[in-house]
């Protein structure tokens, strides 16, 4: 059959004027044939697995693009999340800055109070999570001790991060289980740094609490002494600092960092510093060391004329020559004899206050003096209208009289 659609040919050669004759037999031309099939199938076959791997490799690539494209989304998306947290971390530095200046601007007393405060709540923090450690160990407890009662085999649980290898019915094994992606792990990460900032936001806004109720509590008690004290505290409030001999570099507070709350605290220590600063100018001690009040302020039975009268100062008697002290700085106004008081001292201190001493024995200033708090300024004595040595100890504010004693005692335990 090959031969009939191969049979002998002859192939006519000329050349140079010759003829050649050259016969191809039939198994030369199945030969050929075979070998030219041969290469069109192998030629075919390469045309078509080279346009099935370029196929390949173009989804490839569109594959590698799609994960590049995400991997550039994903890590940009880190980057950003980076820059969040690291700009939060930022703001929670900022804010125990503030917390820091604050809690500096105090007293040393407020101060104190703070810290103990802080400490004690350390302590039951540190109570109550050693509470719910013990209380989420206990069921665990109970389980193994059920466990190890009914000799029943421990149930293993598998964490994220372990693989374990159980044999089921059969004998098979499940494969063990993959480690997550790297991805997920700077998630946890995130999440863990995430947790850490939000622990520390929320106690410092427990700080800042704390320290709001530290300062309401002394501004309070710092009023309610005016009160007890006769003296207009809305005077004293709306009087500004003295800003003479004062400088320095500005250093502005970032309050965007802050709660409307701690904003108002910060105004709320400011005022507190000012009225604390106010306060100090007051002369809330007496003005002797060695006495006993032979006569207090108010109505009373006159000493010499024996008719009710006024007091409007306080008897302070002692030795003769006990050292009289200033109660705070001021400006000697008058220093020498006035009629009933003998000798006299009257002095102009900050904040519409006026502190007058009588019956000295000695005057140890002059007129336009400037006394500092706890200078002496003269000697007890018995000098004008007195029936013995005593000092007539007085104090106007805004020229009005306020009892000593009620100024005294309403600031004894409060400025300190």
């Amino acid at each position: 059959m090959l031969k009939a659609l191969f049979p002998n040919k002859q192939l006519l050669i000329r050349q140079n004027g010759d003829v050649k004759y050259i016969t191809l037999p039939s198994w030369l031309q199945i030969s050929l044939f075979a070998v030219g099939l041969t290469v069109c199938i192998v030629a075919g076959a390469a045309s078509y697995q080279y346009v099935e791997l370029h196929k390949v490799i173009t989804a490839q690539d569109k594959i590698i693009e799609q994960k590049q494209t995400e991997l550039d989304a994903l890590h940009l998306s880190y980057r950003e999340k980076h820059s969040e947290l690291s700009n939060r971390i930022s703001q929670i530095d900022e804010k125990s800055q503030i917390m820091t200046n604050m809690l500096e601007s105090l007293p040393e007393a407020q101060q104190t109070e703070f810290q103990t405060k802080q400490e004690a709540t350390k302590q039951e923090s540190s109570k109550d999570d050693k509470a719910k450690s013990a209380a989420d160990t206990s069921p665990k407890q109970e389980k193994i001790a059920q466990t190890e009662t009914s000799g029943a085999e421990p149930v293993i649980s598998l964490s994220d991060d372990a693989s374990v290898e159980k044999e089921t019915a059969n004998g098979d094994q499940q494969k063990p289980q993959t480690t997550k992606p790297n991805t997920e792990n700077k998630k946890a990460e995130e999440e863990s740094i995430e947790s850490d900032i939000e622990k520390e936001n929320q106690q410092l806004d427990a700080h800042f609490a704390m320290l709001s109720e530290i300062v309401n509590t002394r501004t309070t008690s710092l009023l309610k002494a005016l009160d007890k004290a006769g003296v207009d505290k809305d005077f004293i409030m709306q009087l500004e600092l003295n800003t003479s001999a004062q400088g320095g570099p500005f250093n502005a507070i970032d309050t965007s960092v802050l709660t409307e709350e701690q904003q108002e605290l910060l105004d709320k220590i400011v005022t507190l510093n000012q009225l604390s600063s106010n306060l100090a100018l007051l002369p809330t001690s007496l003005p002797a060391k060695d006495f006993y009040i032979s006569s207090a302020y108010g109505l009373r039975t006159d000493p010499i004329s024996k008719r009710r009268a006024m007091h409007r100062g306080i008897d302070m008697a002692g030795w003769h020559k006990t050292k009289i002290f200033a109660p705070a700085n001021g400006v000697v106004k008058r220093a020498g004899r006035n009629g009933g008081f003998g000798n006299f001292i009257e002095i102009e201190h900050k904040n519409g206050f006026v502190t007058r001493y009588g019956h000295l024995a000695k005057v140890n200033v002059k007129r336009g003096q400037q006394v500092q708090k706890d200078q002496v300024i003269g000697l007890m004595g018995s000098s004008g209208r007195s029936t013995s040595t005593h000092l007539h100890y007085e104090i106007l504010h805004n020229k009005k009289y306020i009892n000593p004693l009620k100024l005294t005692k309403a600031f004894e335990n409060v400025l300190q």
